[in-house]
Order: structure tokens, then sequence, then C-alpha cells
């Protein structure tokens, strides 16, 4: 995640999750999406640990039930992310932004595809969650000792990379354009092979980040207790709830700065000769609203 200017990269350059913090700070508001999110999944997450019998299930259905309760916590995440997203849109239309009537947007709008969002989102990063954790025959300290330094393979990495990319432009352009999920795929995966390099600097992980990432994993770990098991359970939902959060703000100032390149080059022969660099990346924490600025452009595009 994000090397931009901005709460992609941090109110002072030092990692996007400083930079949702910042955020947060500048519109407390955001925090009601944030606790329904963190309160709603770790509930979820407290009454299938205590209420499933792990240890009668068989293999199989231990499986099931635990990506079960995974796609229910990014469920509950995705529709925070949601709820954020249109309390950032009235941001960027100049207005403040308000709880009530962004919940309300998402019930009568995105609210039917984000199940199967959490669902493809679940099933692609688990996939790779497994792959990276029986890629390592050490010890699973070692699992966690590579997430934070960049042992992991660079295939894997990418792949992630572009799971991440593919997932929370989609969601993004769901919610502020109202358009179906599918549809956003696919133009968010034309739109991530256009701007490739701006999105793989976005997308890069900072050492901040990588910590963030490797915390929902403490579990796999032996403790020497089931109390403290249980809480370092409930941390690692928190955190990785919170580390969808991060995800959606970058791609949420990355969509503002195809935005206002779009609006600045509305004829698509004048992007061939400017690239999206050539632009100044926007802010979430800035007072300028990007979706008026874009209404008001003489000739400007959604972008597509």
């Amino acid at each position: 995640m994000g090397r931009m200017t901005g709460a992609a990269d941090g109110a002072d350059g030092v990692g996007p999750h400083r930079g949702t913090i910042a955020l947060i700070r500048r519109h407390p508001q955001i925090l009601g999406p944030l606790t329904f999110a963190w309160m709603s999944a770790g509930g979820l997450v407290v009454a299938g640990v205590r209420g499933i019998p792990w240890e009668a299930s068989a293999l199989l259905r231990g499986v099931w039930h635990a990506f079960l309760l995974f796609w229910g916590v990014n469920l509950c995440a995705f529709l925070g992310c949601a709820a954020m997203l249109e309390m950032l849109r009235s941001v960027e239309e100049g207005a403040p932004p308000r709880p009530a009537a962004a919940a309300g947007r998402i019930l009568r709008g995105a609210l039917p595809v984000l199940p199967l969002a959490a669902f493809l989102w679940s099933v692609s990063w688990g996939f790779v969650s497994l792959l990276s954790i029986l890629m390592h025959r050490r010890r699973r300290w070692s699992f966690l000792h590579d997430e934070m330094v960049g042992g992991t393979p660079p295939w894997v990495r990418e792949t992630g990379c572009r799971i991440r990319m593919r997932t929370f432009l989609p969601l993004t352009m769901v919610v502020w354009e109202g358009r179906p999920l599918f549809d956003a795929m696919g133009k968010g995966l034309r739109r991530c092979q256009r701007h490739l390099l701006e999105y793989a600097d976005a997308f890069g992980p900072d050492f901040g980040t990588l910590l963030l990432m490797a915390v929902p994993f403490l579990p796999l770990l032996r403790w020497p207790s089931r109390v403290l098991a249980e809480w370092m359970l409930a941390l690692s939902v928190a955190v990785w709830v919170f580390v969808l959060f991060v995800e959606q703000v970058v791609m949420a100032e990355l969509y503002l700065w195809i935005i206002r390149y779009e609006a600045m080059f509305p004829d698509p022969r004048e992007r061939l000769a400017h690239p999206l660099r050539s632009v100044p990346p926007p802010s979430l924490l800035d007072s300028i609203p990007e979706f008026r600025v874009r209404d008001a452009g003489d000739g400007a595009e959604g972008p597509g």
C-alpha cells in the first residue's frame, strides 16, 4: 500500500495506516462505520468460536466453518467500507459526511452486491494466504517473519497485490457510480492495466502495513491459555478490519486521482500524451471537492 501524498501515504508520508488515522481525525464520523465493522465482525467470530464444536468436527467441516467465519468478517468490513465510501463521496461533493444518510444510500444501492463481493474476496485472499502458509515448512514464527520483512515469494505477493486492486477498485465504483459488480470488476481490471505503475506503487508494501497484515495470523501460534488465544483472535479481527479500511482509503484516493486526470484531459487522445503522473494526485485530507470540480468542468467525463 501507498506511497501517494495525502491519506494514502499518511499526513507526514509515513504510510497509509497513519494516513487513515489522520482521515478519521479529520472526519470523526468515519468511526461509525469502522466501529460497526469491529463490533459485528468481533461478535460473529466470538459466537463462531464458542458455538461451533471445532474439536468434534471433521477436517473439511472445520475448514468450511472457518471459511464461513472469514466470509462473515469480510462482509462486515465491506459494509463498513461501503458506508465510509458514501461518507467520503459526500465530502468530495462539498457536503459534510452524514452516517445516517450513508447507511440509507447503502441499503438502497450497494447492499445486494456486497455479500458476493465479500465472497469473491474471501475465496481469493484465502487461497493466497493458504499458499503462503503452505510454502513455509519451518516454524510458524517464520511465516510471520517473512510477512513482515518481505520473504514471501514475489509471485505470491504480486498475486495478492492484483487481487487487492481488483477488489477495492470495483467496490469504489459500485458505491460511487452505482455500477453492477461484474461491470465494475471488468472496468477496474482495464483501469489497473492502463495505470499499472501507479497502482503497483500505491499498493506496494511499507513496513508498518506489513506488520499490521501479519497480526491476523497470530492465532496460528500456540498460546499458553484459551483466554489469551481468544484475546489474540479478537485483536486479529480488529486489525484485519482496519487493514481492509486502509486498503479502501488507498483505492478511494487513487480513484479521485483518475477523476482529476480525466477531468483535466477529457479527450482520450490527450491522455495518450499525458500519463497519470503528469497530474498532481489529490488527497482525501484536502478541502477540494473533486466531484464538484469534475461536474463543473466543461466536457468532463466520468471515469470509464
